[in-house]
């Protein structure tokens, strides 16, 4: 199985969109997460932590996840620790959605399970743009926005907790949907 996910870089100088993919395959089990340098096997522990520590069974398959990145990585690029957390769920198939690549997601993710989200007005805009479905625990961005409920989407989970991130930001002008009228036309 392979897939991807969107997410942003918050980079000193200049900020952009990521894309994280991964795949899964029958062969000697474990995660590896390259990109990252040392930093990687830092996630790589915590996304194993997290994962045992809510007793989640995984199947015994060899998972890779690749950040490709043009600089080094620094303490902003926490905020892809949640969409590699749900690209690596994604790939065991605990996560109940089809398909993770039309999707976007940003945040950090505490040991303790408790996900951090950030958003900004240049984020939304280029999420709008690029017609990606928003997954977040924000109802109010999910009302300008056709996406999933991340805490739906994780219910089954125990003790995830999403935590909010205070950015001063104005509202959003309402846009038509017009990749996605239905939702029931979203991925699965």
């Amino acid at each position: 199985m392979e897939s991807q996910i969107n997410s942003f870089r918050f980079g000193k100088q200049h900020s952009h969109f990521i894309t994280l993919f991964g795949y899964s395959s029958r062969s000697f089990p474990g995660l590896e997460i390259h990109g990252l340098g040392k930093y990687g096997k830092a996630l790589r522990e915590k996304i194993i932590y997290i994962t045992r520590a809510r007793q989640l069974t995984v199947p015994l398959n060899r998972y890779v996840i690749v950040c490709e990145l043009s600089e080094d990585v620094t303490t902003q690029d926490l905020w892809f620790e949640f969409p590699i957390l749900l690209l690596y769920w994604h790939l065991a198939q605990l996560v109940p959605i089809e398909k993770l690549n039309n999707c976007f997601a940003v945040g950090q993710v505490h040991p303790s399970g408790i996900i951090t989200e950030k958003w900004d007005q240049d984020i939304l805009k280029e999420i709008q743009r690029r017609e990606l479905y928003l997954i977040s625990s924000e109802k109010h961005l999910l009302s300008f926005l056709p996406g999933f409920n991340s805490c739906e989407l994780l219910s089954h989970i125990p003790d995830i907790k999403w935590k909010e991130y205070q950015l001063k930001m104005p509202m959003i002008p309402e846009q038509s949907h017009s990749w996605s009228n239905n939702l029931l036309d979203l991925p699965r």
